[in-house]
């Protein structure tokens, strides 16, 4: 069951920064959040702790960008299909050599 943001009594920018702390945790190669918007996309904010993987590039498949470190995106789709596709393409850099 998905608790809606107006349910739980949160605003988007109560999410600002999250990304920060899950990127911090110790292990953690790339941390990835997602957050359902109002007009149906879902939004992405990925994080890297190395430049081998860009996560401007996995965004850059979705049609957003940014940095090799820092990037996101907004994906039109159901929040588990969105998670799904995101998380392979992330899956898929770290099979590169």
């Amino acid at each position: 069951m998905t608790l809606s943001a107006h349910r739980l009594g949160v605003l988007p920018e109560d999410n600002e920064g999250l990304i920060d702390y899950i990127r911090a945790i110790e292990g953690v190669t790339v941390a990835a959040f997602f957050e359902e918007m109002p007009e149906g996309k879902i939004r992405i904010s990925l994080r890297s702790k190395s430049p081998k993987i860009s996560v401007s590039k996995i965004c850059g498949q979705f049609g957003g960008g940014g940095h090799t470190l820092a990037a996101g995106a907004r994906i039109s789709g159901l929040l588990a299909e969105v998670e799904e596709k995101v998380l392979h393409a992330i899956d898929h850099e770290f099979d590169q050599p």
